[in-house]
């Protein structure tokens, strides 16, 4: 077997095209995803030059807008657009290696692994520059309400996000304030090598910290760069994504339809009511195997056999609710719950179940011991 030296995306294509014999024909005219791409980067450019014009004056000693037009156009015409064309290449080359070379999984993967680098390059460049063109000291009202209450406050936001960048120094990576419409919150994240990215997240703010994007420029001063970026954060454009990116749906829920109708609780509101002393009869439900498995049993709760409901039925009172959970808040918990409604009582099943109540760390003890 061929092994490859480990080369660019684009020499891979070469190789690939040796390896296979024969010529793929790259068309001249891009199609109109990376065409745009070219055009947004270009147009972020240009935007960037218009406001260095306004903002020379005061900054000039100190980068203006995170380095003059000369550090830019490296950047820019150097790392940002190169990316592109190496993905339409390995775009290319990867659909033609999946046809004619499925035997050679290897430089299939290599050539996939590359397109996500420079895929994820030319994003986060659009983003890098699109997020330029401001003034960094005036965020408007939305989103520094917005950061202040996932952040505590916007100088929290900045302190974090800056630290981030200077931890960097020196090496390379982004740091990226990303919304994440599962959980519906903003976060500070790295994006190292271009790759790495919280799963479904959406990006609206983003810092090169490779050295090309300020070595020119600011030389190894990484915080002069890093200063210079947040002087001109541009708000404006990053509120515009930040609202695109809130009307983003989290992930559709587990659904349970044959239970859609029986009354759930949450794991938190289950342990305020054994703590706060309120009459309530948790009942553990899981399978006999199942508690077997594990040995513990969450503090305070009694566990009864799923499939004796009538033999322990008459132990409990109709004059306290009731909340029943098996191991994983589904089916069990949700039959015993409706097994006890359907004799009178108030019963409820507590979503999660026991994993659940592991997982954010409310007290177990060995099976034997819960009272």
């Amino acid at each position: 077997m061929l092994v490859l030296p480990p080369v660019s995306g684009i020499q891979k294509v070469e190789n690939l095209r040796r390896l296979t014999h024969h010529v793929i024909v790259v068309p001249r005219l891009l199609p109109e995803s990376h065409q745009q791409r070219f055009q947004t980067l270009c147009i972020w450019h240009r935007n960037a030059a218009d406001v260095e014009k306004v903002n020379r004056g005061a900054d000039r000693d100190k980068g203006g807008i995170v380095g003059q037009r000369k550090g830019r156009e490296q950047h820019l015409e150097g790392h940002a657009m190169p990316d592109v064309r190496e993905l339409r290449a390995i775009e290319i080359e990867a659909h033609r290696a999946l046809r004619a070379i499925a035997w050679v999984p290897n430089v299939v993967g290599g050539l996939k692994r590359d397109e996500l680098v420079a895929l994820n390059s030319t994003l986060l460049h659009e983003l890098y520059f699109a997020s330029l063109g401001g003034e960094g000291n005036k965020p408007n009202q939305a989103i520094a309400e917005a950061l202040a209450n996932e952040f505590g406050s916007m100088d929290r936001w900045r302190q974090e996000f800056i630290a981030m960048a200077s931890a960097l120094s020196g090496g390379s990576g982004w740091v990226v304030l990303t919304y994440v419409p599962r959980d519906r919150r903003l976060i500070n994240q790295y994006a190292s090598e271009h790759t790495q990215s919280i799963v479904s997240g959406v990006p609206i703010l983003a810092l090169d910290m490779y050295e090309h994007a300020y070595h020119l420029d600011f030389g190894a001063n990484a915080n002069a760069y890093i200063d210079a970026f947040m002087r001109n954060v541009n708000w404006e454009a990053v509120t515009t994504r930040y609202e695109d990116a809130i009307k983003i749906d989290p992930p559709r829920p587990l659904q349970q339809p044959e239970f859609g109708d029986l009354p759930a609780v949450g794991v938190e509101a289950v342990k305020a009511m054994i703590e706060s002393g309120q009459p309530v009869q948790v009942i553990d439900a899981r399978p006999r195997h199942y508690l077997s498995r594990q040995g513990d049993i969450a503090k305070g709760v009694t566990w009864r056999d799923p499939d004796r409901v009538q033999e322990w039925i008459g132990e409990l009172s109709k004059s306290e609710p009731v909340v029943t959970y098996c191991a994983y808040g589904f089916h069990v918990g949700c039959k015993t719950a409706i097994a006890l409604r359907e004799a009178g009582f108030d019963a409820k099943y507590m979503n999660s179940g026991h994993s659940g109540w592991r997982a954010i760390g409310y007290p177990v003890v060995p099976r034997g011991e819960s009272a």
